[in-house]
């Protein structure tokens, strides 16, 4: 009998959902494509659905079936029986050093050297794509800038899946200031034109009044 050859892998990933399976089957195949290894795949996936019992050979079949609907995975493989490589997936309910659910893959092989290749390759994979999640989820810390001290702005950056979103607020004191002098000076400013206006009035009247007044003593 042939020796194999295994060793586990925990993920930290919690539900064991539609789209771990994705993220978990990308990552196998990647890993393995990337060792020049070429075989198509072998998949296998228990799962529920409800109260219903499932089962299927096929990736395409399970996404096409699935999407979209609540699941209760069980678990699922990937094999390359020329390769003789096989990878289990399974959810591990608790995991001493994270000390919470996570899941745990189990890669088996009857050859020493591609185990050795295997599985060094594949912690980097998943070590990228987690750190990737991290990096797009976490929260910058705050910014600050200002323009020729005319806007200060406030606020932070938070990202996820490629996508940003700004959260932030703008103080504008230097303008808030200089409005509030230039409508001081515009309300002095319109009291004066009105005072003379007012003046040029009453002057035009007594004129007016004079002018008629003379005449009329003049007849």
């Amino acid at each position: 009998m042939a020796t194999n050859y295994s060793q586990d892998i925990k993920i930290n990933i919690e539900e064991f959902n539609f789209e771990a399976v994705q993220k978990i089957y990308t990552w196998i195949t990647s890993c393995v494509e990337q060792q020049q290894l070429e075989e198509t795949p072998h998949f296998n996936i228990r799962y529920e659905i409800g109260t219903i019992s499932c089962k299927t050979d096929s990736y395409e079949e399970f996404i096409r079936e699935t999407y979209g609907v609540p699941l209760n995975i069980f678990d699922f493989s990937v094999g390359y029986h020329k390769l003789g490589i096989s990878f289990f997936v399974y959810r591990n309910y608790i995991d001493e050093k994270l000390l919470k659910k996570c899941i745990a893959i189990t890669i088996s092989t009857n050859d020493r050297h591609i185990i050795s290749q295997i599985v060094p390759t594949f912690e980097k994979i998943i070590e990228s794509n987690m750190s990737k999640k991290t990096k797009n989820t976490e929260q910058l810390s705050e910014i600050k800038i200002n323009v020729d001290g005319n806007l200060t702005m406030v606020g932070s950056s938070i990202g996820a899946n490629n996508k940003s979103i700004n959260i932030g607020k703008t103080s504008l004191q230097h303008e808030t200031t200089q409005k509030t002098k230039d409508n001081f000076w515009k309300g002095v400013w319109q009291q004066i034109v009105a005072n003379w206006i007012w003046y040029f009035m009453g002057l035009l009247c007594a004129t007016i009044l004079t002018y008629f007044g003379i005449d009329y003593l003049l007849k």
